[in-house]
């Protein structure tokens, strides 16, 4: 790992088992930010940019700290591997930090709130896994912490405030992370899914101009360590008609939706293969070659339940209807006869 000395303002580079204890920044980025080629250089401290990096030292060093972590200077972006590596790691960097330093460069005081930084993907990842958060101002003062302030940015990012200040996520079902994610955006679209990767334990390699695929794979790579169903409780006016969303953006009303599994129900594994997605689920045929699958999670107390049209006559292979909508059923309503269970798979 590869640090800034906040006193030298040079890079020093550590074994996985040597790394001291640093600050991280946590910001978005601005036209031009000083890159690892400019401190190694002899140019950076003449260039505008250059007032944060001193700035953030001076933060970190005032804190007790040595040695800082930022993204722009830390990792040399001219080397793919090591863009892989650090992005696959960085959950991680910032989780094992000694404090964040998120620093708002648009907000002066009073507009909190209001911060690009609350709209931007890499920045949730950085709010939720440090155990502590300092947040500045435009200014470089203190507006208060992570825990100060919970109550308000619970309210601006719809995080609960236990995960914000415990950011132990396996409390958290697969959709409601999904949702916390479904209105920030990303520069590059294959961000929008490997800005997530550490928020699920993921690790995969980068691909940059495989678009909307990033997330397909992301997705896969979830089902490989969970069987959490409420991936699929999303809905979105796309019609690919797979099970898999394309975007974040689909799980924009599923942020309350939780895995539900009770003792007279099985619903087995979820596997992937060249065919589609296998799954085993409650189906109803509601008409001619369309129905109703039952997920094991809940919203509000009710089941939710998707459209899945039948492919043949064999109702072998299906794909997803109606995806701009899921159904919520109190399964009370219904006889037991009504609901079979069914092994399902997708295309």
């Amino acid at each position: 790992m590869r640090l800034l000395n906040t006193t030298k303002r040079k890079l020093e580079e550590f074994g996985s088992n040597e790394i001291p204890l640093y600050a991280i920044l946590s910001h978005t980025w601005g036209e031009s930010e000083i890159t690892f080629q400019d401190i190694e250089g002899d140019e950076a401290e003449k260039k505008v940019e250059y007032e944060k990096i001193r700035n953030i030292c001076d933060v970190a060093a005032a804190h007790g700290f040595d040695y800082v972590w930022i993204d722009t200077c830390c990792i040399d972006k001219t080397s793919s591997a090591e863009l892989s590596e650090a992005i696959n790691s960085m959950y991680r960097w910032y989780q094992d930090s000694g404090v964040c330093c998120a620093y708002l460069a648009d907000v002066p005081p009073n507009a909190f709130s209001k911060s690009k930084w609350f709209t931007r993907g890499w920045t949730l990842q950085e709010l939720i896994a440090p155990s502590t958060v300092i947040n500045l101002d435009q200014k470089w003062q203190e507006i208060g912490t992570k825990s100060s302030l919970q109550q308000v940015i619970s309210k601006i990012t719809g995080i609960p405030t236990n995960m914000l200040l415990e950011g132990d996520l396996d409390g958290a079902s697969v959709a409601q992370r999904m949702s916390w994610a479904s209105e920030r955006k990303t520069t590059r679209v294959e961000d929008l899914a490997y800005c997530l990767m550490g928020m699920f334990g993921i690790n995969m390699p980068l691909l940059y101009r495989e678009g909307e695929r990033a997330f397909t794979r992301l997705q896969e790579e979830i089902i490989k360590v969970s069987d959490d169903h409420s991936l699929f409780a999303w809905k979105s006016s796309e019609k690919h008609g797979g099970l898999l969303a394309t975007s974040p953006a689909a799980f924009f009303n599923s942020g309350k939706i939780i895995p539900f599994n009770p003792p007279s129900t099985s619903s087995g594994p979820i596997t992937v293969n060249n065919k589609g997605i296998h799954l085993k689920l409650y189906f109803r045929t509601i008409f001619q070659d369309v129905g109703l699958a039952i997920l094991p999670c809940i919203k509000n107390g009710k089941e939710v339940a998707i459209y899945l049209r039948a492919m043949s006559e064999t109702k072998e292979y299906f794909v997803r209807t109606l995806s701009d909508r899921f159904e919520l059923l109190n399964l009370k309503d219904f006889s037991q006869s009504e609901y079979r269970e069914k092994s399902i798979c997708v295309r």
